[in-house]
């Protein structure tokens, strides 16, 4: 049988319609052994014009029954003859004959020249252009990496063995999002391509922010940090979210004289450093108060405890220590003496600052805090091994992959160490020689929870940190991968500047919208087949792709290096006799819940799996 299906019927820019051969009645031809289905979205066809092939691909099929011979006037002498009583009236005109009639409507995605495929049209096919199926070598030559670039195969295109090869550099370097609702296999999907990058790019930097820790033991070459025990001190996050996460910003009429003392006591600290510790007296005097410059927390405790309390001798107007003598206000409590009338006055804060001492005390004595305020005296060299360990450039040991494990943190915290990590990584990409060290690639698992559009606080410092990396990091070599099941949810900036996507299941109307409104117009119709996505497959869209094309996610080969994110087996579990069934260890969970712990950390076995490095 022959491989032609039909006609273009009609174009428009890159929408053409194509009327499938009558003689097809049932949309399958059979060709070479092989049986195609006509027009099933999704699927792509040819126009053959000799040397040049373009490729279409389909969005919309429909079906209608049509007359060739049919006009108005027939349609009115019918629509007479319907009124008429029974009988036998032969001067009316005929039924005429109706046969069915099909159209295909798509895209033109690309053109295959010889045995190569460029994107795009040079010169648009015209009506009467043959149309024929799409063969495996056509698909082949169109989904060919090109051999000057770096590519990476995730998967193959769906009822094929055809492997999928995304660019890396517009994958990564322009960013990618991937979205989906739960459990429609996006984070096995993000596992799959960092396996992947392992594998192909052992020279990789992957920066993984793991919300819920289905991670922890995907990755044979990966540094996994626990984020409640890596030591990301007070001096080292911005001002503005220290201050939001000690003062009391609900008493209005006094945040002037918090933000002033906190902003004083971190500064003057910080001008200490640089003397006594860098012997820097210039830089002493042209600090920038968010500058990462080591200070010791308990120091600024003791500063604002001694505003707070200080008394003033009227005779000298001194500070009226009950002690006599010279006294640090950072390195000890002093006493002060009591208010007197007309010999011992308050001082200038006297009392206005209890609840800010009391609310950086408190978080100070928090082990939920410990990672950001128990730390050990500043010495030099403190910063340099810290950045080293955040951004995954150790010297000793390194590997390519580092995944944080958010999931041992209060929740309240988890934006705060997002921005500060995330800043820590764009200013060293932002200091150092562009495009001669390694790109970064940053994962923001579940993003919608610490990088949403209406992110308050630490997670409104999380967002800025996050969509300053969008808009500016692909320049100084940083790329996102974002992965979320809410993307109406996200930053508008931060998806916005993401010039790939990786579409999966996708039902609710409104992320399904949202999507749809930052993607091409011509793709509007693909976006209405998320819902019914299959698990594990993905309509990729973007710069990363020659085309709109659908993928099956393939297997990873090791069962233990899966993430953690299976479905809960409702069914073989409940079967068990009641009596039988395995249910939690409450005593052990409610000691847990009382000492404020975390789960334990369950590896699978896997006897290849290196020992990760320490986070401390």
């Amino acid at each position: 049988m022959s491989k032609r299906i039909g006609e273009i019927l009609a174009v428009s820019g890159v929408y053409v319609t194509i009327e499938v051969d009558p003689s097809i009645s049932d949309l399958h031809v059979r060709y070479s052994g092989k049986t195609y289905t006509i027009g099933q979205p999704g699927s792509y066809l040819i126009v053959d014009r000799g040397h040049d092939k373009h490729l279409i691909l389909v969005t919309t099929i429909r079906k209608s029954r049509w007359s060739p011979s049919q006009n108005i006037e027939e349609i009115s002498s019918q629509s007479v003859k319907e009124g008429l009583p029974k009988g036998n009236f032969p001067y009316l005109p005929k039924q005429p004959d109706l046969i069915d009639r099909t159209l295909i409507d798509g895209i033109l995605v690309g053109t295959i020249i010889g045995q190569k495929f460029e994107v795009g049209v040079t010169h648009l096919p015209v009506v009467g252009d043959n149309v024929s199926i799409a063969l495996r070598s056509h698909l082949s030559i169109a989904l060919a990496p090109e051999k000057e670039r770096s590519t990476i195969s995730i998967g193959t295109f769906v009822d094929s063995t055809i492997p999928v090869h995304l660019d890396m550099d517009d994958l990564l370097g322009k960013h990618v999002a991937i979205v989906g609702t739960t459990g429609c296999g996006k984070s096995y999907t993000v596992a799959r391509l960092l396996h992947e990058v392992i594998a192909n790019y052992s020279g990789a930097n992957v920066i993984v922010f793991d919300l819920h820790g289905e991670y922890r033991n995907c990755f044979s070459s990966c540094n996994h940090v626990r984020a409640d025990q890596l030591s990301l001190p007070a001096w080292l996050h911005s001002f503005d979210s220290l201050f939001d996460l000690c003062a009391d910003l609900s008493n209005q009429f006094n945040i002037h004289n918090q933000r002033w003392a906190f902003r004083d006591g971190i500064f003057k600290l910080k001008q200490r450093y640089c003397e006594e510790i860098l012997k820097d007296s210039k830089l002493a005097n042209n600090i920038d108060l968010d500058s990462p410059i080591p200070f010791n927390f308990q120091h600024l405790l003791n500063y604002l405890k001694n505003l707070n309390n200080e008394t003033i001798d009227y005779s000298n107007d001194k500070p009226a220590y009950a002690v006599a003598g010279e006294h640090d206000l950072f390195k000890e409590l002093i006493e002060y003496k009591a208010k007197e009338a007309r010999k011992i006055a308050g001082g200038v804060l006297n009392g206005e600052l209890d609840r800010l001492v009391l609310r950086v005390e408190s978080r100070y004595k928090d082990p939920r805090y410990a990672f950001m305020f128990q730390y050990a005296e500043p010495k030099k060299g403190d910063l340099e091994e810290l950045v080293r360990k955040v951004t995954g450039f150790v010297l000793e040991s390194p590997l390519p992959i580092t995944a944080y494990d958010l999931s041992y943190l209060p929740s309240e915290t988890v934006g705060t160490v997002v921005a500060t990590i995330s800043r820590i990584i764009f200013q060293t990409h932002f200091l150092s020689k562009r495009r001669e060290s390694v790109p970064t690639l940053i994962v923001y698992e579940e993003a919608h929870n610490y990088i949403s559009h209406k992110g308050r606080g630490a997670y409104g410092d999380a967002r800025e940190a996050a969509e300053r990396i969008a808009k500016e990091g692909r320049k100084f070599g940083i790329g996102l991968f974002i992965v979320s099941q809410r993307p109406s949810e996200l930053s508008e900036t931060l998806i916005s500047q993401c010039n790939t996507f990786l579409c999966m299941r996708l039902a609710n109307s409104v992320d399904k919208n949202h999507v749809s409104s930052l993607l091409p117009d011509s793709m509007s119709n693909m976006i209405d087949i998320l819902p019914i996505l299959p698990r594990g497959h993905v309509l990729a869209v973007g710069q990363a792709t020659k085309m709109p094309i659908r993928i099956a996610v393939t297997k990873i080969d090791n069962e233990n290096h899966k993430p953690d994110s299976d479905d809960p087996p409702f069914g073989e579990k409940w079967k068990e006799e009641i009596g039988k069934r395995v249910i939690p260890d409450i005593a052990k969970i409610c000691d847990k819940w009382i000492r404020s712990e975390k789960p334990d950390s369950e590896a699978k076995p896997d006897t290849k799996k290196k020992p990760s490095v320490s986070s401390k």
